[in-house]
């Protein structure tokens, strides 16, 4: 299904605007006709304003009991009451009790039985009733104009009595409300006193605030065993590196057993590390600040990196041979790096950072116990928990139940106090009215015929255009179900009779002559390959199919001579003789060289060349160059074909077309057109045009069905060749203002 767009409603909208005008029409004269025989009845309307309602049907009500307005909230939910209460059964059978059936009925079976429910369905079925925010809109309809207005009279008195009757008293307040209220109050006290001694049992005063203390605490305890951890871990770690060992020998829970041997460094070998470790980093400062104002190449610079080369040599040869100065000099390093003042820091000492380790030990033991004890005490309020939450519950819904009874039992007491018989305040704003003739009812039906024919066309032509008619009519179809490029769109041309081809040729001249029957239109008939009229109505599209091909074959590269070009359709009588025999012309008139037109369509049995009123030239006539002359129908444009209907099939063998295949492009031609037959199940159009340098595949609009032209083109693309489509017998029904308003929009 097409994308629905402006575009396409316009197109359906002009295509179609004769079978749209028509049942407009036919609409519009059903609504005269109608109009004559429709009966009409009469109307009489009345307005209700309802201010208030107060409901005391229940003394245990908590909303209803008290006054309410159609502002209020739930106000709306009066409204809906009042208008069933108007427009029920009941309330008709009453009023007809009331009236008598002779009031409201024209004639009387004699049956009273019968006749009140006859009159009764004759008030239900004529009353209306149309809530307008806190004003009740009544009509009542009869065909009897003199019955009209007091029937609605009626029915006001008796929906005023009968609101009474509804919303009326229920007497005296309940005993059974006063005992429940003292039950409900006292098993909200005991429920009140377990839940005190559960909580103190607990030792909270709120649950929900000593779960949150307790999972502070928790965290803040949990954080410092984690820093503690970590500390005695690095510390370990520093001290196994200092006496030699891998950071991994000092993990575990344990204190380290270490014993402090160290390997004795003489005393110059310390004081050349330390002052190597001093000079490096002086070094380093020393260099870029040579370097902001001389190049790597300058004396100085070189001296400095010279300099600073041998001290780190010489801490590098220190440290590998003492690697107990590295651990001690990454453990006293601050961050940052080491300083001339911090070289001099006091040694590490291994004495004094295993008393370390075995105080953070100590810390974190007592971080465990802490943590320990305090999910104990979590441990014995979570079984707790349980019973507390339960009697929490049940405490809020005691609280609710008992409030809810309280103030039940006060209102009940002060509507005693009022008395049982307060009624709503209910007051008529417009007395029934002298009946009119009801147009409503009868204006929607007649408006409906009237535009009902313009929507049943406007619907009818959209199921032609999107589900009945399934040809291809425009591009956008041509795209969406074949899915070939499009090549060019070509219009209808009117139906003009063939034309003599002029000797020494024109602009626009005739590449055929004869027809067996005379000749018709070269877009309908098939018998013609081109009429002179035609061809110079059309003149420019087939100037822009032949660059469009030219501009194709430049994009592909193809320069070699000849470049074959077959024409051919998804349908019969497409017009593929007609552009063919164009696009032939129109290369023929670049003047850049000749223009080979061959006919191989053999559906055309009664068309042959004619030269001077002879049968003349063959196909492979006009690949000899002494030969073609007769071919020759005017300057640069050869045209040929078959001979016989026994050489059309001879030739038309896709064995025999491609032995001549190697003739055609060794001959002289620039291009050579070949004419086909439609593409189909028995044709051999799709293995002869996989010889071909480019394929026209034309559809016909309105008429190629969008499955043909998909299976044509499937067959052609699966047989190899190169296609494009060519959509042949546009029409254009949208005008061209509004055809350039929805290119716009879209």
């Amino acid at each position: 299904m097409p994308k629905f767009s402006l575009g396409l409603a316009y197109y359906i909208l002009f295509r179609h605007k004769w079978l749209i005008l028509g049942l407009t029409a036919l609409g519009i004269a059903a609504a005269f006709v109608t109009r004559e025989f429709l009966v009409v009845p009469y109307v009489s309307q009345s307005r209700i304003l309802i201010r208030y309602v107060e409901d005391r049907q229940s003394p245990t009500a908590s909303e209803d009991v008290r006054r309410r307005s159609i502002d209020d909230r739930g106000g709306m939910n009066i409204i809906r009451t009042e208008v069933e209460i108007l427009s029920s059964y009941d309330l008709a059978l009453e009023v007809a009790r009331e009236m008598g059936p002779a009031s409201i009925l024209p004639d009387l079976t004699g049956d009273p039985a019968k006749d009140l429910s006859r009159a009764a369905g004759a008030i239900f079925g004529g009353l209306q009733v149309t809530p307008r925010s806190a004003v009740l809109s009544v009509e009542y309809r009869n065909a009897d104009s003199t019955r009209v207005q007091p029937i609605l009279a009626g029915i006001i008195d008796t929906y005023r009595k009968r609101h009474v009757k509804v919303h009326r008293s229920m007497g005296d307040i309940n005993q059974l409300l006063i005992q429940e209220t003292d039950t409900r109050r006292e098993r909200l006290q005991q429920t009140e006193e377990e839940l005190r001694k559960l909580l103190e049992q607990a030792g909270v005063i709120d649950l929900a605030s000593a779960r949150l203390s307790f999972a502070e605490r928790s965290a803040r305890i949990q954080q410092d065993l984690l820093e503690a951890e970590g500390e005695l871990a690095e510390r370990k770690a520093l001290l196994a590196i200092y006496q030699g060992a891998s950071p991994e020998s000092a993990e575990g829970d344990g204190q380290a057993k270490v014993e402090v041997t160290p390997t004795s460094i003489p005393e110059e070998t310390q004081a050349a590390y330390r002052q190597a470790t001093s000079l490096i980093p002086v070094l380093r400062g020393r260099e870029q600040d040579l370097l902001l104002q001389f190049t790597s190449e300058s004396p100085m610079v070189k001296g400095v990196r010279t300099r600073l080369a041998e001290q780190e040599a010489i801490k590098a040869r220190i440290e590998k041979e003492y690697p107990q100065l590295a651990a001690q000099s990454r453990a006293t390093a601050p961050i940052g790096g080491t300083t001339a003042t911090e070289a001099t820091a006091p040694a590490y000492d291994p004495a004094v950072e295993s008393a370390r380790i075995t105080a953070i030990e100590v810390r974190r033991r007592i971080l465990n116990d802490q943590l320990a004890r305090l999910r104990a005490d979590m441990a014995r309020i979570g079984t707790l928990e349980t019973q507390i939450t339960e009697l929490q519950r049940t405490r809020e819904l005691q609280e609710q139940q008992y409030k809810y009874l309280s103030t039940n039992l006060e209102r009940a007491r002060v509507d005693e106090a009022f008395g049982p018989n307060r009624v709503s305040n209910i007051s008529v704003i417009e007395s029934p009215t002298p009946p009119l003739r009801d147009n409503k009812k009868s204006r929607p039906i007649l408006l409906g015929l009237a535009l009902g024919g313009g929507v049943l066309g406007l619907a009818l032509a959209l199921a032609i255009e999107l589900f009945f008619d399934q040809s291809v009519r425009r591009p956008s179809d041509l795209e969406n179900a074949v899915g070939l490029p499009l090549m060019l769109s070509i219009p209808r041309a009117p139906k003009l009779a063939p034309a003599a081809l002029p000797a020494g040729g024109s602009r626009s001249p005739e590449l055929t002559a004869g027809t067996a029957r005379g000749g018709a239109s070269s877009q309908t008939d098939s018998t013609a390959v081109v009429a002179a009229r035609t061809r110079g109505a059309l003149d420019d599209y087939f100037d822009a199919l032949r660059n469009r091909i030219v501009y194709s074959f430049e994009m592909r590269a193809i320069t070699r001579k000849p470049k074959l070009v077959a024409v051919t359709s998804a349908g019969p009588n497409s017009g593929v003789s007609t552009i063919a025999s164009g696009l032939a012309s129109s290369l023929s008139e670049t003047g850049d060289g000749n223009v080979l037109l061959v006919d191989l369509n053999p559906e055309r049995k009664t068309t042959h060349h004619f030269h001077r009123g002879d049968l003349k030239v063959g196909i492979g006539d006009a690949l000899e160059q002494e030969r073609r002359d007769d071919a020759l129908v005017r300057e640069n444009l050869y045209l040929v074909s078959t001979t016989s209907e026994e050489d059309q099939q001879t030739w038309f063998m896709p064995k025999r077309f491609a032995s001549l295949v190697p003739k055609l492009k060794a001959s002289d031609y620039d291009y050579i057109i070949f004419d086909l037959p439609p593409v189909s199940q028995i044709s051999a159009t799709p293995q002869i045009a996989r010889f071909m340098d480019q394929v026209l595949m034309v559809v016909e609009s309105e008429k190629t069905s969008r499955d043909s032209a998909r299976r044509a083109g499937s067959m052609l693309t699966e047989a190899g060749a190169n296609v494009a489509v060519v959509l042949n017998k546009t029409r254009t029904y949208v005008p061209a203002g509004l055809a350039s308003e929805a290119a716009d929009s879209a």
